[in-house]
C-alpha cells in the first residue's frame, strides 16, 4: 500500500514537472508579455486603421490585434476604439485560437482572420515613430514591416513603410 502511494506521488510529481516545463517553454517561444499601455495610443490606432486600408485585408472577416513578441492582447477599451470597423472586424488576439491547420480562428464563431502584431514602437523624432509590425497574411520572411507614423496637422498618418 505504501509502495503504491509512493509510486502515485512520484508519477504526479513527474507529470507536474513536465507540465510546468512545457508551459515555460511555450512562454519562451512566444516571448514576454508586453506592457499594453506602451502601445495603446492614438498613434497605434491610426496605424492599425491605415494598415487595414493599405494591405487590402478587407477580404478577411476578422483582424486579430496583439502587442509585443509575446502577442499580448490589447485591453477591451483599446479594442472598443475599432467598434466601427466591420470588414474586417478588429478583435483582440485573445479571442483567437490557432488549431494545427496554420490559421487563426475566432473562438466564438470559428471565423478565420489575420493577425496584426505590433512588435515595437520607437520614437524617431518628436511626433514621429518607427513601429515594427508583423502581418500574418504576408509571406514568411517578408511579413515584418517598419511603419513610420507621424503627427501632421493634428492627425497621425503613415508616412513611410519598409519591409525588413
Amino acid at each position: 500500500m505504501r509502495k503504491t502511494s509512493l509510486i502515485i506521488v512520484a508519477v504526479l510529481a513527474v507529470v507536474v514537472t513536465v507540465g510546468l516545463g512545457l508551459a515555460a517553454l511555450h512562454q519562451l517561444r512566444r516571448g514576454p508579455r508586453a506592457n499594453v499601455s506602451e502601445f495603446e495610443s492614438d498613434c497605434t490606432e491610426a496605424l492599425v486603421r491605415g494598415i487595414l486600408r493599405e494591405l487590402g485585408i478587407r477580404n478577411a472577416p476578422v483582424c486579430f490585434l496583439g502587442f509585443g513578441e509575446g502577442r499580448t492582447p490589447p485591453s477591451r477599451d483599446f479594442i472598443a476604439r475599432f467598434s466601427d470597423c466591420r470588414r474586417p472586424a478588429v478583435r483582440s488576439l485573445g479571442s483567437a485560437v490557432a488549431p494545427p491547420i496554420g490559421r487563426f480562428l475566432e473562438i466564438s464563431n470559428g471565423r478565420p482572420g489575420v493577425i496584426l502584431q505590433i512588435i515595437q514602437s520607437k520614437e524617431y523624432l518628436p511626433g514621429t515613430f518607427d513601429v515594427t509590425v508583423v502581418v500574418s497574411i504576408l509571406p514568411p520572411g517578408h511579413n515584418r514591416v517598419i511603419y513610420r507614423v507621424s503627427k501632421t496637422g493634428g492627425e497621425w498618418k503613415i508616412t513611410n513603410r519598409t519591409a525588413t
